[in-house]
């Protein structure tokens, strides 16, 4: 389940940023770069773990399988008075393959990175 968190529009835009800014620093610090060794290990990516900064959170779903690969999914939703923020991203044991696919009213967008 993400977690909710009501902004006021002046502060819209402001959380949006820092969301994305704590979901890199998350992404790159969250552990060190190691080799998979098995994807059958999920004791970094235990379900129910929440990762946040400032107000903002994000939520571990578990392994899920993401376009053909296992991947540890996590969720976040940050709502505006107009439009909610949902956030979902899965990424692998030592973050070299990392998406983060965005819904802005409807809108979906992927982003794909890898080291």
């Amino acid at each position: 389940m993400a977690n909710l968190i009501t902004v006021n529009s002046s502060t819209y835009r402001m959380k949006r940023i820092l969301l994305i800014a704590f979901i890199a620093l998350f992404l790159v610090g969250c552990s060190s770069p190691q080799p998979v060794q098995s994807t059958k290990d999920d004791s970094w990516c235990v379900k129910g773990t929440t990762y946040g900064q400032q107000g903002i959170s994000s939520t571990i779903d578990g392994i899920a399988v993401f376009k053909g690969s296992e991947f540890c999914k996590a969720s976040a939703v940050l709502q505006g008075e107009k439009d909610d923020l949902e956030y979902t991203f899965y990424f692998n044991k030592d973050q070299s393959d990392v998406w983060i696919i965005t819904n802005i009213a409807g809108s979906t967008q992927e982003v794909h990175k890898t080291n």
